[in-house]
């Protein structure tokens, strides 16, 4: 019961910070709330599933659950400054999938993904924005 009024009450947040950047025009706040799909193929299993990304411009992104193979799955991504022009990017995820099979024939394959993630994000960085 008390992961229904849970989700009750994250629903209520969320839509609390999807009308106020409607009603105040705040794109970078309407970003913090839109969901994310993610997709694996890989050697002919194919799944998917949504987060909730929270944004907190130049300080944290968190990662929650919305639908998917997972019993949970959360995460933060945390941009620490280190300069005008640098800055630490930490990447901490907890995950389980909800069956074994799934976790067999998935697991290895997103736990790559997971763990090259932040030197992705690092190169995309880079290409957009030039190394410095």
């Amino acid at each position: 019961m008390s992961m229904y009024l849970e989700d009750i009450e994250r629903i209520r947040q969320l839509k609390y910070r999807y009308f106020r950047g409607i009603d105040t025009a705040d794109i970078e706040l309407l970003r913090g709330v839109l969901a994310e799909d993610v997709h694996i193929d890989y050697h002919g299993v194919h799944t998917n599933f949504t987060t909730e990304n929270i944004h907190q411009p130049h300080s944290t992104i968190e990662i929650r659950l919305v639908q998917g193979p997972f019993r949970h799955l959360q995460g933060t991504w945390r941009f620490t400054p280190l300069g005008d022009s640098a800055c630490k990017i930490q990447l901490r995820l907890a995950y389980e999938f909800s069956s074994r099979l799934l976790e067999k024939l998935v697991g290895p394959v997103f736990g790559y993904i997971a763990n090259n993630l932040v030197d992705a994000f690092v190169r995309r960085a880079g290409q957009l924005h030039g190394s410095r």
